[in-house]
């Protein structure tokens, strides 16, 4: 029986979606809570328009849906060259995956090459790929069938391994890094008493809004609000809803850090099968020198261990992430290039030419940058 796959850039049909959704996202054998709707429904109502078209593939056999693509259709660069630029939803975002049925990789091929008939695009770009996985393989196939070019570049997440609890993890770190948090402790100590608060995956309603208003309050006294002002009602309106979402099924760990009754940083994550995701951490940059995100972590990953949680994956490419993590997770983003001249053009200047620029000792242009952001 053939899949068929529909698109759809309509909101209130995304959210149609959202029973069958979940329960192809708890079946799955391989996902995270990134690719459910909990995660991407918030995120379609509150940026969807804002952030690029919501494009949703969903791809069904016999009635059943078995795989769901969650993109989002926005300009951007790569080599410099302005393209219309196909990714996954959370545009901006360091993760991303299709969800896919249990043992239907070859469905991630079939959603290429429905896409190439169903919207104008210059680039597609599908990030955190195994390129060793029958998933890669099926996109690679689906890109040849349809004559387009594919490249890849590398890319990685941290992870920390606290299967054997929090102490067991802290000693495989450097004596650096070690003697370095004491310090770091010693200092916020002397600033005043810290404790840490929040919501631990409790399903309070009222204690989880009241921890996400003063997660705002942190966020607006960042470094990032002061460039740029206080967040945004979308983006308040997204992890609103995101935090009770999440925080109904028991899933949500909001840790708020305080120093003398300051809030000065906080964390939002949420786990699922023993495995914890950061979604979001910032600090009061005027705690900047007490490294309060720092501390922060290292008391979040210590009672994630005491819950039994066993891995925290963190995404996103920063340095800062190689002296606390236990491993780095390669992976590739697969960037798949149309037919077409501005395409072609785009992947010479980015691929193509890379020799060049490295023999005359220039920077290459602008990769996959976003024209707008979210």
């Amino acid at each position: 029986m053939p899949v068929t796959v529909r698109w759809t850039s309509d909101v209130a049909q995304i959210a149609a979606l959202e029973t069958a959704w979940r329960d192809l996202h708890d079946a799955a054998p391989v996902r995270t809570p990134l690719a459910g709707p909990d995660y991407l429904l918030p995120w379609y109502q509150h940026y969807g328009g804002r952030s690029g078209v919501p494009l949703l593939g969903s791809a069904w056999q016999g009635g059943a849906l078995v795989g769901l693509a969650p993109l989002v259709l926005r300009p951007g660069r790569v080599g410099a060259v302005p393209v219309r630029c196909v990714q996954f939803a959370a545009a901006g975002a360091e993760a991303g995956e299709f969800l896919l049925g249990d043992g239907r990789a070859e469905v991630a091929g079939a959603f290429l090459d429905a896409l190439t008939g169903a919207v104008r695009f210059d680039v597609a770009r599908f990030n955190l790929l195994d390129p060793g996985s029958a998933e890669y393989e099926a996109l690679r196939l689906a890109a040849a069938r349809a004559g387009m070019a594919v490249e890849t570049v590398p890319t990685s997440y941290a992870t920390v391994d606290l299967s054997a609890g929090y102490e067991a993890y802290l000693r495989r770190l450097t004596a650096k890094f070690r003697g370095n948090l004491k310090r770091r402790r010693r200092a916020i100590e002397a600033a005043g008493a810290p404790a840490l608060e929040g919501v631990h995956f409790e399903a309070d309603p009222g204690a989880i809004d009241r921890s996400v208003e003063r997660m705002f309050a942190v966020a607006n006294a960042s470094w990032k609000a002061r460039r740029a002002g206080p967040l945004a009602a979308p983006h308040r309106a997204f992890y609103r809803d995101l935090a009770r979402r999440f925080g109904a099924r028991g899933q949500l760990d909001l840790a708020i850090l305080t120093v003398g009754g300051r809030d000065r940083a906080y964390m939002l994550g949420v786990a699922e099968r023993g495995v914890y995701y950061d979604v979001t951490l910032s600090f009061d940059e005027a705690a900047r020198p007490l490294a309060p995100g720092v501390v922060l972590t290292q008391e979040v990953l210590r009672r994630l261990a005491a819950r039994g949680i066993h891995t925290f994956v963190s995404h996103g490419v920063h340095d800062y992430k190689r002296y606390f993590a236990t491993a780095l997770t390669e992976r590739r983003r697969a960037i798949v290039f149309a037919r077409g001249p501005r395409a072609a053009l785009s992947r010479a200047l980015r691929f193509s030419l890379a020799p060049l620029w490295r023999r005359l000792g220039l920077a290459r242009p602008a990769v996959e940058t976003p024209l707008s952001a979210a």
